[in-house]
Parts: structure tokens; C-alpha cells; sequence
């Protein structure tokens, strides 16, 4: 049967935003047991402004999806919408793809901004070892360090980053000038 094909596609880049595709999906998940027609139905609904909905399908599928991606976009938009299981399922992306820095980052983020620094510092530390061009890793690497008062550190990684300038962007500044103040105070 044709359906299960959609067993064995990916979910990356599937945006389902058309009202004339609901139907079609709501048949599909009615005719095949598959999560990912009910993971598209949930993403159908948010684009046509049924959030709720949406993320109601998307705590229903539980612990069934077996894809990374799904377990990241959904730690995300329950973190947007302030759903506190969040952190197990940015922690569940990042252990089934570690490599993955966008991963890596939003969990050690939540960690540095929930006050965790340390776990923090032990995935951020890891991610940007692995790329070293990655400027967001290496200036969450930065705060953290600063966090932590290892400010010397902190400086000599920022010797190294080079932070892509754009409109507005001040952190890039804010953690350099805490870096060389902390130092100089301690």
C-alpha cells in the first residue's frame, strides 16, 4: 500500500499549511497507524491557527515518534507554549543526535538560563569543539564561563570567535566586557 511510504520519509523540511491538505491527513491517520500523519495533522492545525489542537495531537503521540527532529520541535513549541515536560524532549533530540549543534545549543541554553551552568559548560563545551566556526556555540561558551567566574577562559576563546556583526546585536560586546571586567576584578 502506498501509505507506507510515509513510514520511511523523513519529516524534515514537511510543512503541511493548506487548508485543502487537512482532509487528506485526517484520512491518512484514520487509514494508517503511522505518528508521523498525526505529528503533519498536528503542524496542519497550528498553521491554521488551532494551537491548541495542535499541540494536543503532539502530546498524545507520547514517547511513539522514533526521529530526533520530532522530539526537538516539540521540546520547542512546548517551551514556547510554557509546557514544562519540554526539557525531556530537548534532552531526548540531543541524545539521539549529540552531534546535532542546534540541539546541543537550545538544551544547554535552557540550562545556562535556568541556572544550570554546569551542565551547561558540558554539552556547550563538546558542541563547540566539534566547530569551531560555530560563533553561537562559542559565545554561549563564553557566558557560561563568565558565569562560572572562569573569566580567563572566557577570554581566550573570545581572542579566537569571530561573531558575525548584525543590526542591534550588542551580546557579542556585553560578553566580552564582562569577560575583562570579571578578570580584572578578581
Amino acid at each position: 500500500m502506498a501509505l507506507s511510504a510515509l513510514d520511511d520519509e523523513s519529516i524534515a523540511f514537511v510543512f503541511p499549511f493548506r487548508r485543502e491538505s487537512l482532509n487528506m491527513i485526517e484520512w491518512v491517520v484514520a487509514n494508517h497507524p503511522s505518528w508521523k500523519a498525526k505529528y503533519l495533522m498536528g503542524l496542519n492545525l497550528m498553521g491554521r491557527a488551532q494551537t491548541e489542537k495542535g499541540i494536543e495531537i503532539f502530546k498524545d503521540l507520547g514517547q511513539t515518534p522514533n526521529d530526533h527532529l520530532f522530539y526537538y520541535i516539540r521540546g520547542m513549541l512546548f517551551k514556547e507554549h510554557q509546557i514544562s515536560r519540554y526539557q525531556k524532549d530537548l534532552q531526548m533530540a540531543y541524545s539521539q543526535s549529540p552531534k546535532n549543534w542546534r540541539y546541543a545549543f537550545s538544551l544547554a541554553e535552557d540550562h545556562f538560563k535556568s541556572g544550570n551552568s554546569l551542565a551547561a559548560l558540558k554539552i556547550i563545551q563538546k558542541t563547540y569543539k566539534q566547530d569551531q566556526d560555530n560563533y553561537f556555540a562559542g559565545m554561549l561558551l563564553a557566558q557560561t564561563l563568565n558565569k562560572l567566574k572562569d573569566f580567563d577562559k572566557a577570554i581566550e576563546l573570545l581572542k579566537n570567535l569571530r561573531i558575525l556583526p548584525y543590526e542591534h546585536a550588542t551580546e557579542g560586546r556585553k560578553i566580552y566586557t564582562n569577560a575583562h571586567i570579571g578578570s580584572a576584578l578578581e
